[in-house]
């Protein structure tokens, strides 16, 4: 009867906390979109979903997810919030599914716990509103996990279904979902060479392995009319080479948890309580590390073989197990500080609580970074396009650069010219008497594709405005262009 009581007051906060979820990924949900959302919108989202389902046009392309957003925008027409807005049904449904692993993998607390951070995660709620298939992508992970972790205890042949089927459509919302798949095959392996502390063979290897053949074969039926062209630009369409190597990676997401999170120290105790909760899931569920670990060694390695780049939103499937992993290292930590000060009768019961109120802490630093996120648009191309519009004379000329020309002629149908060289440059002062004004972002793409033009804006531009976004390196700058003069 006890146990029936904490289920039903475990649901009732999944609820409250589901509900919190809703609320907070649709605050400002029509805020500005930023490039690979616009990117999306003007190649993929405007097409037709039967176009869309023989039509690749690259790694910005997430197929599940631009045929759901088309269907969006095509019913609600178009919006940054309706563009967005399967990704915040994704969202919202990975808290409770969270909870639903977490029961499988630890307990019916820290499984509360861990969705209830979730819920109010800074990067969470960031994604659940960027018109990609990343939350499909963490919501499929945390299902197959799931699903993953019945099979190996004997499960049904529905739970093989269900896997399969989850599998696949993740694979189609995001490719980097094979790997989550790969890391499940070789816990899968592992189980089958080491029976465990038991000693016993493994007797269930047969539905875990029709998992994984029902996985690739629905994987490839949905990739079929596109798989020559996904085959073709991995292979053939190299990426920028030295801009998202591994060390940038890393940089990143230092400085992205550090919003989530707050200072560099706070983020450094975070890091320990993972390695601690990683030891304590070795000790009480290897198999639950395995499904964390093996997809991070194996989408490292993937990177390096598909296209040679990294960012740290290839990670953000195993948000969910890191969280656990993390909610389990603050408990332990907390629960054996405080056994080892407390005395009395009721020195557990005390640990207990106050692990608990740890982590409850931490949730709420976890939300006070959410201000953030409604601060700012995730790029503010808008902003900059109307702030330099008003304060250009008829006389001036507007120029662009890299990314934001395209963003100001494919998405607003402005003529603003996009600069190339220095030349370029030199041949738009020339033509009139006015100022010239520069609208730029991504000041490392600009490097990479016009490095002239980059170091002009370094010795000439003079910054009249920054218009600050969310997302990394993303702020859009408006300067003005002091005379250059043409090198002898």
């Amino acid at each position: 009867m006890d146990g029936v009581i904490k289920a039903n007051i475990a649901l009732r906060w999944l609820m409250g906390l589901t509900l919190a979820a809703v609320v907070l990924r649709l605050i400002n949900l029509d805020a500005g979109l930023w490039l690979d959302e616009i990117y999306a919108i003007v190649n993929q989202f405007r097409l037709p979903v039967t176009e869309l389902l023989t039509t690749y046009i690259g790694d910005n392309q997430h197929p599940l997810y631009a045929i759901l957003a088309s269907l969006s925008v095509s019913t609600f027409g178009e919006h940054a919030w309706s563009a967005r807005l399967p990704a915040v049904i994704f969202g919202i449904a990975t808290v409770p599914a969270l909870y639903l692993f977490g029961t499988q993998v630890s307990n019916r607390k820290e499984g509360l716990l861990a969705a209830a951070l979730l819920t109010f995660s800074y990067h969470h709620v960031w994604f659940s509103q960027n018109a990609r298939g990343y939350t499909a992508l963490a919501l499929a992970a945390i299902l197959c996990s799931f699903y993953f972790v019945r099979l190996l205890r004997g499960g049904k042949n529905s739970n093989l279904w269900m896997y399969g089927l989850i599998a696949a459509l993740g694979t189609y919302a995001h490719l980097t979902m094979v790997f989550v798949v790969v890391g499940h095959f070789m816990v899968y392996l592992l189980q089958l060479v080491f029976p465990g502390n038991t000693g016993h063979r493994f007797t269930h290897w047969k539905l875990p392995l029709l998992a994984f053949i029902t996985a690739g074969t629905i994987s490839l039926l949905l990739y079929g009319p596109i798989l020559g062209q996904v085959i073709d630009y991995f292979v053939n369409k190299p990426s920028l080479e030295g801009l998202s190597t591994p060390q940038w990676a890393l940089k990143e997401a230092i400085r992205s948890l550090s919003i989530g999170f707050g200072a560099g120290a706070v983020v450094s105790v975070g890091m320990v309580m993972v390695f601690v909760g990683i030891g304590s899931y070795l000790r009480s569920n290897p198999v639950a590390l395995g499904i964390f670990i093996f997809p991070i060694l194996i989408t490292i390695l993937g990177a390096f073989l598909a296209r040679g780049t990294m960012y740290p939103r290839f990670f953000f499937a195993l948000l969910g197990m890191a969280i656990l992993i993390g909610v389990r290292g603050v408990m332990v930590t907390v629960r054996w500080s405080a056994q080892k000060i407390l005395r009395g009768e009721r020195r557990e019961m005390m640990a207990e609580r106050l692990a608990t109120a740890a982590m409850i802490i931490v949730i709420l630093i976890s939300a006070a970074s959410l201000t953030r996120n409604y601060q700012y648009p995730k790029m503010d191309f808008q902003g900059a396009r109307e702030w330099v519009v008003a304060h250009a004379k008829p006389q001036d000329r507007i120029v662009s650069a890299s990314a934001a020309a395209w963003v100001y002629q494919k998405y607003y149908g402005l003529d603003w010219p996009r600069m190339m060289t220095a030349s370029d440059l030199i041949n738009e002062q020339n033509k009139n008497s006015g100022n010239l004004w520069m609208v730029y972002t991504f000041a490392r793409y600009i490097e990479a594709s016009a490095p002239e033009v980059m170091s002009a804006i370094r010795e000439h531009c003079v910054d009249e405005k920054r218009f600050k976004g969310t997302l990394g390196g993303g702020d859009v700058i408006v300067c003005r262009m002091n005379p250059i003069k043409a090198k002898s």
